[in-house]
């Protein structure tokens, strides 16, 4: 849940990185979210007969476009490809591909034009804190 927080907190920030566990777990949550919004659509639209039935999931996918947008673009940086590389997806089945083959591709283990390793940032703070110096 973490992961899904950290990511919302950055609502529209499309600068920075985001590593490729944080991009995973964010899109996990957003999509078991997703599933109760829907479930909870079917759910009133049974008991209230209106139109429900997708007007939740409707409701949380607008206001989780632009959080989602974000934590891609976050993703592309981290794997030292411009956020532009979403237009790729416009085309049909080879955007997809090179899509899905840039989000899931290896970190740029050292700083790039985005900021620092974010991997670095994570393992940093681990150890400060089991030394005691922060709370993670």
């Amino acid at each position: 849940m973490i992961w899904y927080l950290r990511a919302f907190k950055k609502y529209s920030v499309f600068s920075g990185r985001a590593s490729r566990l944080e991009f995973i777990m964010f899109n996990l949550y957003n999509l078991i979210f997703l599933l109760i919004a829907l479930l909870s659509g079917m759910i009133a639209n049974i008991i209230f007969n209106g139109i429900w039935f997708g007007l939740f999931a409707v409701i949380y996918l607008a206001v989780m476009f632009i959080p989602t947008l974000a934590a891609t673009v976050r993703r592309l940086h981290d794997a030292g490809k411009q956020g532009w590389l979403l237009v790729v997806l416009l085309i049909p089945i080879l955007g997809a591909i090179l899509f899905l083959d840039a989000m899931f591709s290896d970190s740029d283990p050292y700083k790039n034009a985005w900021g620092p390793d974010p991997k670095e940032y994570w393992n940093l703070s681990r150890k400060l804190a089991r030394q005691g110096k922060i709370s993670v």
